[in-house]
């Protein structure tokens, strides 16, 4: 699932994702692929992107390992070259995905 996110929207602070939307589905990733590189950009201009690391889940275990592969298919060009923190539950994920996850 996605984390909440706060954006102005017409004026207004709202609610755009949150713990109910699909961390792999099509507007939640539209997003992604929009706010990476303009965050990347950022580093960049400020000389500090080759020392930020990228989280893209917390743990997965084997069981979450299909969601946790298509929520991280979505971001994959936009953080081509980004350093990526490889969190996984050693019992569950690594012996099935060591280099997946």
């Amino acid at each position: 699932h996605a984390p909440k996110i706060m954006a102005t929207v017409d004026g207004e602070e709202r609610r755009i994702f949150g713990w109910e939307t699909d961390a792999a589905g099509q507007a939640y990733g539209d997003f992604l692929r929009e706010y990476i590189p303009a965050v990347r950009a950022v580093f960049r201009e400020e000389g500090i992107e080759d020392r930020v690391w990228w989280h893209l889940s917390d743990e997965p275990s084997g069981k979450d390992l299909p969601a946790y592969l298509a929520a991280k298919g979505q971001v994959e060009d936009a953080l081509s070259g980004a350093k990526i923190l490889k969190t996984a539950n050693a019992v569950n994920c690594l012996p099935v995905c060591p280099a997946a996850c």
